[in-house]
């Protein structure tokens, strides 16, 4: 809304004699003023009050729109804003102001000022205070729990979140006395059982236990990582490669990513060198300038040694300190065990891949479809940890491989599912050409779990029997060949279901808790008729030997244990021969060689002191005993 003239326009010419002033009922601006009309056409019927009537606006048809005459009360401003507003342009109806809240009173007229209107002329533009603040974001709050929980203006950035940890390194220096002593003992401790520490495979390599030794060394790794993680020493197990550690503190960077070019331990211990990781632990010593990077890379190194068999950890240790001061800690001794236990040559790979591929899972304990799963899953990761960009240890068809492994388990049902999917896939291929794309092994291992969970939640992993046939199922009894009897020999399952067959054989679910009390209470029986039933039971011996040639003896639980009083026995009987030996040899060396006998000296003039004893003369059976005395004194053992 204009409140007078604008500067940039000059002050409208005094009105002629005999016409009214500008604003005064009736009055119109001289003629030739600049900008005091709006010249438009109107639509033909369209009407307009002010000054006189007719076909145009103002009495003119044709003419342009006086603004000096126009009267805006308010039935022609609401007239005008319906029907003529859209014939306006904005800066026109900017600058006419039809609002309400600036109409005067009925009938009231208000000067126009003299500005010329045009398309062009923009509406005028309210300044912004300059020293305008902006007023702070309130603070939100949410309930969770019954408590209130603050949140940020900005989310956390995902590329520097940490998760959390019971140990903050950062606060480690400030860690009191009672403090540190706890913290130590907790990092540095047992995280692995005293019987499943880290240890190298005992079995032979074409043993079936090679992929549960698999299984169980990523489960070693994963809770070795979860601890470190926790104590916040898992700083130094992120592998870098320096550009010249001697000179400059520089990383070195991927040139495809640019990014730094680091490595994961956990991950990547298969393709990773001793010397790359020797190099990185020395640029942690060498350039890192807080304390608790070097207390984390002994931490570590004494949380592998309790962590260890003492066999492995000796071997391990002779190579460790062949490398320098500076490249040595845990992430290098780590490695140096991983390398002995993880045998990564081809032969064991090529092995592993063969046990894979002929996995049934009707064979395992219970037909447990999630320890195939993570069988399965551990061998995987081995194959690609050792992958590298110049070859690929993970077989082209392993997809279809892990697809028939799934088949193997003898319910139909779930056989079923992947049968499906395998001809799914091999359907595709015929219809669209190129080869089939069966599911990625993540993909199917997921479907097998879920699968697994939802037929035993409905009661439907019911096994399937074999075909009937009186030649497997029912043999003569031995020694009795005129009634036939069951296989199994009559007894029970194990499992509860009432039938004479193996549990393994069982279609219900298997229930271990209830097979091993059953078990448990077969066998005692039976060794409890054998007790009773002495004259028809041959008795065990009382005493035997051994492979290696020790006595072993029955104890009253029916065990051989090694014998120790016969043990005892026989040393005693051995020290007795040999110490006969001995003095025989002794007699055959001292024959000849003894010394003639030594004469008391003569006596003085003086009579003996009564203090002094005279000395006996020294034969030879008494010089030969002295001897033999000596002799065996040092050969036998010490006793505390």
């Amino acid at each position: 809304m204009f409140t007078g003239t604008p500067k940039s326009t000059p002050p409208p010419p005094p009105p002629p004699p005999g016409t009214k002033p500008p604003g005064t009922p009736g009055s119109k601006l001289p003629p030739g003023t600049p900008g005091t009309k709006i010249r438009f056409k109107m639509p033909p019927g369209s009407q307009a009050t002010g000054g006189q009537s007719g076909s145009g606006i103002g009495g003119n048809s044709g003419q342009g729109l006086d603004l000096g005459t126009i009267s805006f009360s308010s039935p022609i401003q609401r007239r005008y804003r319906q029907t003529r507003r859209s014939l306006l342009s904005a800066a026109d109806i900017h600058a006419i102001n039809l609002n309400n809240d600036v109409a005067g009173p009925e009938g009231q007229q208000f000067p126009i000022p003299n500005t010329p209107f045009s398309s062009q002329v923009q509406p005028p533009v309210v300044p912004v205070p300059k020293s305008k603040v902006q007023a702070p974001l309130p603070v939100r709050t949410v309930t969770i729990d019954g408590r209130p929980l603050t949140l940020k203006t900005t989310p956390t950035d995902r590329n520097v979140f940490v998760p959390g940890r019971t140990w903050d390194k950062t606060l480690r220096s400030q860690l009191k006395p009672e403090e540190k002593i706890a913290f130590l003992k907790s990092a540095t401790g047992y995280v692995l059982s005293k019987t499943n520490k880290l240890s190298v495979l005992t079995t032979k390599v074409d043993d079936d236990g090679v992929l549960t030794h698999v299984h169980n060394l990523a489960a070693q790794v994963k809770a070795l990582r979860n601890h470190i993680i926790d104590h916040d020493l898992v700083d130094v197990f992120t592998i870098v490669v320096p550009e010249d550690i001697s000179l400059t503190g520089n990383l070195s960077v991927d040139p495809d990513t640019k990014q730094l070019q680091a490595y994961d331990l956990f991950t990547d211990y298969m393709r990773l060198h001793p010397a790359v990781v020797a190099t990185s632990n020395a640029w942690y010593n060498a350039w890192a300038g807080q304390s608790y990077i070097q207390e984390n890379l002994h931490h570590t190194f004494t949380l592998l040694e309790r962590n260890t068999d003492e066999k492995l950890w000796s071997k391990c240790l002779e190579e460790y300190e062949e490398f320098h001061v500076m490249q040595r800690g845990g992430p290098l001794m780590f490695l140096l065990i991983m390398r002995r236990i993880q045998n990564n040559s081809e032969s064991a790979i090529t092995h592993m891949i063969e046990k894979v591929t002929k996995l049934k899972i009707s064979k395992l304990t219970g037909e447990n479809v999630d320890t195939a799963v993570s069988l399965i899953k551990s061998t995987y990761q081995v194959l690609v940890s050792v992958t590298t960009q110049a070859r690929s240890y993970v077989p082209d068809d392993f997809e279809h491989t892990i697809l028939k492994v799934l088949q193997t388990t003898s319910v139909n049902a779930f056989n079923e599912i992947f049968r499906d999917e395998e001809k799914l896939a091999l359907r595709e291929a015929d219809k669209y050409g190129g080869l089939p794309k069966f599911p990625s092994i993540t993909e199917s291992l997921n479907l097998a779990t879920k699968s697994y969970q939802r037929l035993l939640l409905e009661d439907k992993w019911t096994k399937s029997k074999p075909s009937p046939s009186p030649a497997l199922n029912v043999t003569p009894a031995r020694g009795n060949h005129q009634s036939g009897r069951p296989r199994h020999g009559g007894i029970k399952c194990w499992n509860g279901c009432g039938q004479n067959h193996p549990y393994s054989e069982c279609s219900q679910p298997l229930d271990e808790a209830r097979i091993e009390r059953n078990k448990k209470a077969f066998f005692d029986a039976k060794k409890a008729r054998q007790s009773s039933n002495s004259r028809t039971s041959k008795p065990l011996p009382r005493t035997k030997m051994s492979r290696d040639g020790k006595p072993l003896v029955l104890n009253d639980k029916g065990l051989y244990v090694i014998d120790t009083k016969a043990m005892q026995r026989e040393t005693e009987k051995k020290l007795a021969s040999t110490t006969a030996a001995l003095n025989t040899m002794i007699d055959k060396a001292l024959d000849g060689t003894l010394p003639s006998p030594v004469a008391p000296p003569a006596p003085t003039t003086s009579s003996p002191s009564p203090t002094t004893p005279a000395t006996a003369a020294v034969t030879p059976s008494s010089y030969r005993d002295q001897v033999r005395q000596a002799f065996l004194a040092m050969l036998q053992p010490a006793h505390d």
